[in-house]
């Protein structure tokens, strides 16, 4: 382990104990890292340690962190969906000043509750391929599902 495993796990552990904090470099010319709150709170520290080794011994690094206990969000489950979905794939030529966010949330609030999961798998730009310049093609992978039965193809087609 370097210096630079003991970032990325203080990094991985921060995200799990203290979500709302931001890893930077230490001040005051000391070597390694702190967590700290937007308020300026230090909530843990990594960086070399001293200790009493042998001169063959490796370098030993190590960091803490403490939970911060009203952040940390319990993870929600819901079971295995019973209904298979249908899956339909939609591209469409977009003027270059149009995200493909704001298509996907049009997708969303048109398609209502049936539309599970909208996802862009594809986006063409340049001349030929039938885009016009100043445009590009956009194209989504979209899941439908009904948690009650089984849609057909014609329940998702008129959506």
């Amino acid at each position: 382990m370097d210096l630079w495993d003991l970032k990325h796990h203080f990094e991985l552990a921060v995200d799990v104990a203290a979500p709302s904090c931001v890893v930077q470099p230490a001040t005051g010319g000391a070597v390694g890292w702190v967590a700290a709150q937007r308020t300026g709170e230090v909530v843990g520290e990594a960086g070399p340690l001293e200790a009493d080794a042998p001169v063959w011994a490796a370098s030993l690094f190590g960091f803490e962190v403490r939970l911060l206990v009203g952040s940390v969000e319990l993870a929600t489950y819901r079971p295995l969906p019973l209904q298979p979905p249908v899956e339909r794939d939609l591209a469409l030529v977009l003027p270059a000043g149009v995200t493909a966010a704001a298509v996907a949330d049009v997708l969303r609030r048109t398609a209502g509750p049936l539309l599970e999961r909208v996802d862009v798998f594809d986006e063409y730009r340049g001349p030929g391929g039938g885009v016009p310049a100043g445009h590009r093609s956009v194209a989504w992978h979209c899941t439908f599902r009904d948690p009650t039965r089984t849609l057909r193809d014609r329940d998702v087609d008129e959506v």
